[in-house]
């Protein structure tokens, strides 16, 4: 079935979807220039066909008329459609980030490095975990938990390139997307995250012991599925943890 030559979801998604102030008034002024052509249209053809001398008085008054009174009430109503667009758009926002780091969360992640799969032809994938985190919470309590959470998504973030995606999945698991990096410089660049965060200061415990994590790559090519290379990077990071915890490992090819 062919598509209809005029899409009046088009129209209504230009009507609604206004995403800032100049797209704010450039609605306003062309629907106010067609609310008041079509009362000029209208007044004219009364007149016409009523009382033909007053044509253009007529339309003059009418023109003045329907102009403020359409401006008033189109501005109103695109400025309230503004205003739900940039709540939606926050609420989409909120959807896909951890609000306790700031970082995209486990949808968010998934959505993001979907939308990414194709910029190269491979890219890796890191799968990070904080090593002994249960009983950093039990010993420490939970505030140092959160801390130490908050602390590893910032020292991750120092370490990811423009077009890398990065966020938390798991309550002390985080992922990260390398695009177009391959085994070689992901192990480089993990091997320099398991570093930095033994040793920040910010990442001391309350008795002066590290914070320390694990990390799993695989690689992941644009034709596999991004579970397979989740799976992948998750079996390397079982791997790290059982050669002792603050290690990288990797798992060479993520099965298709």
């Amino acid at each position: 079935m062919s598509a209809p030559l005029f899409q009046w979801s088009k129209i209504f998604d230009w009507f609604t979807e206004i995403r800032d102030r100049r797209a704010l008034l450039r609605r306003v002024g062309v629907l106010t220039l067609l609310a008041v052509l079509a009362a000029d249209v209208t007044d004219a053809t009364i007149n016409l066909l009523t009382q033909p001398a007053r044509l253009w008085p007529s339309m003059v008054q009418t023109s003045f008329t329907a102009g403020v009174i359409s401006l008033i009430f189109i501005t109103a109503i695109c400025r309230a459609n503004f205003r739900l667009y940039k709540l939606k758009s926050e609420m989409e926002r909120l959807s896909r980030t951890d609000l306790q780091t700031g970082i995209l969360n486990r949808r968010g992640f998934f959505e993001t490095a979907q939308a990414r799969r194709g910029e190269a032809e491979s890219s890796v994938l890191l799968l990070i975990d904080i090593d002994h985190f249960k009983r950093i919470n039990d010993r420490y309590g939970h505030l140092a938990g959160d801390d130490v959470i908050g602390a590893v998504a910032r020292h991750l973030g120092l370490f990811m390139d423009q077009r890398d995606v990065y966020g938390r999945v798991g309550g002390e698991e985080f992922a990260a997307l390398l695009v177009g990096c391959n085994l070689a410089e992901a192990r480089a660049r993990a091997d320099a995250i398991r570093i930095d965060v033994a040793r920040a200061m910010e990442l001391r415990l309350a008795d002066g012991s590290q914070v320390t994590i694990s990390v799993g790559i695989a690689a992941w090519a644009p034709d596999m599925p991004l579970l397979s290379g989740f799976a992948a990077a998750d079996r390397a990071l079982y791997a790290a943890k059982r050669a002792g915890r603050n290690r990288v490992a990797i798992q060479p090819r993520a099965a298709a």
